[in-house]
């Protein structure tokens, strides 16, 4: 494999900057003299740096791959949120697939009845609402407040589509990743692959 080349010649390399012996056969890579240690260690040491930076890269690539925006249009105007393709959310109310995003991205274009429902006060119109009930991991149950905007629109891999979903506004103590701003639900995540294909 790939890294048994690495460990190989990060071994040798090693040897010859000590100059130390160095064997390898069949069973192995045997070293003589006071820097044997200091070589394994060494390889041992490279080869964990390698492999926790395979991992980052990989965990990187997979980010990237769920990258998507989320555009939100209401009366008073529309945002584009970065968003992630949540397998975790699997929210809908009424059939209807639920995006969370978080209240700071999309204050600005919503209606002040709107605010002032989800800051626990009485609206001045009546204003349809949806109350959304969710349990996330490691936390209690608790309600989202949600509303159908006048269009939603998700980018993913190139593609552009219009979707109908409730957009659920939450406080920043929701565990936002630190690079998005929405939540894009399962359902919708599988629309969009299906289209790509």
């Amino acid at each position: 494999t790939v890294s048994t080349v690495l460990a190989g010649g990060a071994a040798v390399a090693f040897a010859c900057m000590l100059g130390t012996d160095l064997f390898a056969g069949a069973g192995g890579m045997y070293a003589s003299g006071k820097h044997a240690p200091i070589i394994f260690s060494a390889t041992g040491a490279l080869l964990l740096g390698a492999g926790l930076a395979r991992r980052g890269a990989d965990r990187y690539l997979q980010q990237v791959r769920r990258s998507a925006a989320l555009i939100v249009v209401t009366e008073k105007g529309s945002v584009r949120l970065r968003a992630i393709m949540d397998t975790g959310n699997s929210l809908e109310k009424e059939g209807v697939p639920v995006a969370v995003v978080s209240t700071e991205a999309v204050r600005q274009i919503l209606s002040d009845d709107f605010l002032h429902i989800i800051q626990g006060k009485e609206p001045e119109a009546q204003t349809q609402f949806y109350v959304i009930p969710y349990h996330a991991v490691g936390t209690e149950c608790g309600v989202l407040y949600g509303f159908l905007p006048q269009e939603t629109r998700i980018e993913y891999n190139g593609c552009s589509r219009s979707v109908k979903c409730i957009v659920a506004v939450c406080g920043e103590s929701q565990n936002f990743a630190r690079r998005s701003q929405a939540l894009i639900p399962v359902f919708l995540q599988k629309s969009m692959q299906e289209q790509i294909s």
